[in-house]
C-alpha cells in the first residue's frame, strides 16, 4: 500500500556520483532541469485539481492509501517519518493534521463496522517497527502492543460487536484476535492485505494467495470459520471490498491491469467481471448513502477515476481529475488521495 506512484529525483541524483565528473556535471545540470519541471508539474496539477473541486487538506504525507472510516469523517494518513495522523471532518469541514505518533511498518487502519453496532469509540491499528500488531482507540492512553510479527497492513473490523484485527504473520498464514483473545491462525498462504466484507449475514476475509488467486474464508453467526476457498483469477493488486444491502464486492486489478470484481449474497460468489480501465494504482471502494457501490482508481495519466453501481447497472468511468502519487481511498461521499505535492486532497464524488 506504501509505494509511491512516480519515480523519486532523488535516485537519479544519488545514482550520478557513481559516474565520472564531466557526466556528472551534465546528468546534473539535467537533474535540476528535471526537478524544476516536476515542480511545475506539481503546480498545474495543484491549479487543475483544484478547478475540478479537489482540495487539499493537510501533509506531507508518504504515498500511503489514506484509510478512511465509513461513512467518511476520519481519515488516517502515514507521514515521511512513518508517524501517524488522522483527520476529522466536523459540520462538513476537515481539520488540520492531528497527531497520533507511532512509529510503523504499516498504514494505520480504523476498526470498520460489518455488522451490529457501530463501536462507541474509534479504534485503531497498525504494526510498528517491530512487526508486532499495535492498537490504539479514541478515549484510550497511547498505543499498546498485542504482540506478534506480521508483515502486511492489518484489517480491523467490527462484527456483532465485537471488534477483530487481522493480519499476514511471518508464515505468510492469516492471524487475528478479539480484546478477549489471543492470536489464533485461520493459516491458508496469503501474500496481500486483507480486505474484509459481509452479505448481512457472513463476514468474508479475501486474500491474494501465492498462486496469484483470490482466497476467501468466511465467519458464521455462529462464530465458526468455513475452509479457505479460492476463486481464481491472477491478482495483482491487493483487494479492496464494500458492501450494501445483502452482498458483499470484492474488488482488485487484474494482469490486464483492469478492474475486476465478484460479489457474495448468502454465502455464494459469483464469478469474476471486468470494469475495464488501465490502472495504474490498486482500486478503493466505497459505498455511499444512497445504496450504490463505487470504486476508485489511479490511472495511467495519475488522474482519479471511478465507476458505480446503481439499480443494477454499472456507470462509464468518470474522469474525476487530479494527479495522485497514492492509492484511492473512499468514504460514502468523498475520494481522497495524495498529490504530487504530498498533500492529502479530497473531493466529493457523489
Amino acid at each position: 500500500m506504501r509505494s509511491r506512484l512516480r519515480a523519486s529525483a532523488t535516485v537519479l541524483i544519488v545514482a550520478i556520483l557513481a559516474v565520472p565528473p564531466a557526466v556528472a556535471t551534465s546528468s546534473l545540470v539535467a537533474a535540476q532541469a528535471s526537478n524544476t519541471s516536476e515542480e511545475s508539474q506539481t503546480q498545474t496539477a495543484q491549479a487543475a485539481a483544484l478547478a475540478l473541486g479537489w482540495s487539499p487538506i493537510g501533509g506531507p504525507y508518504a504515498a500511503a492509501t489514506p484509510e478512511v472510516l465509513p461513512p467518511g469523517d476520519y481519515v488516517f494518513e502515514i507521514d515521511f517519518a512513518d508517524e501517524s495522523w488522522v483527520h476529522v471532518r466536523e459540520n462538513g469541514v476537515w481539520s488540520e493534521p492531528i497527531w497520533l505518533g507511532g512509529l510503523w511498518n504499516s498504514v494505520v487502519v480504523p476498526a470498520i463496522t460489518m455488522t451490529g453496532a457501530p463501536q462507541p469509540n474509534i479504534e485503531a491499528f497498525g504494526v510498528g517497527y517491530d512487526d508486532a500488531m499495535w492498537y490504539g482507540n479514541q478515549y484510550g492512553a497511547g498505543w499498546h502492543s498485542l504482540g506478534g510479527l506480521f508483515i502486511h497492513d492489518p484489517t480491523a473490523v467490527t462484527y456483532q460487536g465485537v471488534t477483530y484485527v487481522f493480519g499476514i504473520g511471518w508464515d505468510n498464514a492469516v492471524w487475528y484476535r478479539s480484546p478477549t483473545s489471543g492470536w489464533y491462525t485461520l493459516g491458508g498462504y496469503i501474500d496481500s492485505t486483507l480486505s474484509a466484507t459481509t452479505d448481512g449475514t457472513n463476514l468474508y476475509i479475501s486474500g491474494v494467495g501465492g498462486d496469484g488467486a483470490l482466497w476467501s474464508t468466511q465467519l458464521s453467526p455462529s462464530l465458526t470459520w468455513s475452509p479457505w476457498q479460492s476463486h481464481g483469477g491472477i491478482v495483482t493488486s491487493y483487494p479492496v471490498s464494500a458492501h450494501v444491502g445483502g452482498t458483499g464486492y470484492v474488488f482488485a486489478s487484474g494482469a490486464d491491469d483492469a478492474v475486476w470484481y465478484l460479489s457474495v449474497t448468502g454465502g455464494q460468489w459469483s464469478g469474476w467481471q471486468s470494469l475495464g480501465g488501465i490502472a495504474l494504482s490498486p482500486p478503493g471502494a466505497a459505498a455511499d448513502g444512497l445504496g450504490g457501490v463505487n470504486v476508485f482508481v489511479v490511472g495511467q495519466d495519475l488522474a482519479m477515476y471511478s465507476r458505480r453501481l446503481g439499480g443494477g447497472v454499472w456507470s462509464g468511468w468518470q474522469n474525476l481529475g487530479g494527479a495522485f502519487i497514492s492509492p484511492p481511498g473512499a468514504g460514502a461521499s468523498q475520494v481522497f488521495g495524495i498529490g504530487l505535492d504530498d498533500n492529502l486532497w479530497v473531493a466529493d464524488y457523489f
